[in-house]
């Protein structure tokens, strides 16, 4: 056509080259929010126009129950990666594997896009990008593993993880994600599966109430906090604990400020196999 269709959605997008990625999708009254971290190794060492142009495929994959099929007037502060997008070219190899997957992502889903500049004081993705979440973190993997050697039990579900925490290939998210099986571990059953469980500790007491009402199994990492209101039920439905190593040393954040294990300096944490079968 001569003139371009009219756009049906607009996205913000924004990377933070040492925290993670966000975005904003508007249309209407409606809103949508998108953000996750960079996962640690060859991805935070990414150039920030590769981390830009990145974000905009993750934003749209996490998105795409609500962009699937739309015509999407995009902004995005970092000029090059306007660029790349509107000539569909680059002359980095890099970006050009990037586009070229973000290209077929969008001819899958049938989603189009028109980009535009905007300038980083005025993109509302930027507060996005940096958003640090106390509870974003994650054992060592090799800690995970060992548990579950020690426990005899083989997770298939990662209940409370995001993109740069998961310790399973198969996890649940709080948010819209782009690699999660779900979004909301509490809107899924957990009774077929063996779950494991890294929760933020305000939620420890719906936990533990879902794991009885559910007659579920889980590894559940969580504070040793006899005080707490949970602590009687957690022991009731104990199998068997690990005292772990002090969390500044088993502890891997997904960002730069202090998470919640490492806000206390004589916190102990435990890894715990319980069975909500169990009533006593």
């Amino acid at each position: 056509p001569i003139w371009p269709p009219s756009t049906s959605r607009t996205l913000w997008c924004d990377a933070s080259g040492s925290t993670g990625w966000g975005a904003q999708l508007c249309w209407g009254a409606e809103q949508r929010i998108a953000s996750g971290y960079w996962k640690a190794g060859p991805e935070m060492d990414l150039h920030i126009t590769h981390k830009e142009l990145k974000t905009l495929r993750l934003s749209l994959t996490s998105l795409l129950d609500s962009v699937r099929g739309q015509h999407i007037l995009l902004w995005e502060d970092n000029m090059p990666v306007v660029h790349i997008v509107m000539n569909g070219t680059s002359r980095s190899p890099a970006l050009m594997t990037e586009l070229r997957q973000l290209w077929s992502f969008l001819a899958l889903h049938n989603i189009t896009l028109s980009p535009r500049y905007i300038r980083s004081s005025d993109n509302p993705a930027d507060y996005w990008s940096r958003w640090r979440d106390r509870s974003a973190w994650q054992l060592l993997p090799s800690l995970a593993s060992l548990l579950q050697r020690r426990f005899g039990m083989t997770c298939t579900l990662d209940a409370f993880a995001c993109r740069a925490t998961a310790l399973l290939s198969r996890y649940c998210s709080a948010g819209p994600d782009p690699g999660a099986w779900r979004y909301d571990a509490f809107t899924v059953p957990w009774q077929e599966e063996l779950l494991w469980i890294n929760p933020p500790w305000e939620l420890l007491p719906r936990v533990l109430f879902k794991l009885r009402s559910e007659r579920a199994r889980a590894i559940i990492i969580v504070p040793r906090w006899p005080s707490q209101s949970w602590w009687p039920t957690l022991l009731t439905m104990m199998v068997d604990e690990v005292e772990l190593l002090p969390p500044w040393t088993i502890v891997s954040p997904a960002h730069d400020c202090v998470v919640e294990p490492l806000l206390y300096p004589s916190l102990i944490l435990l890894a715990v196999l319980v069975d909500g079968r169990l009533t006593s």
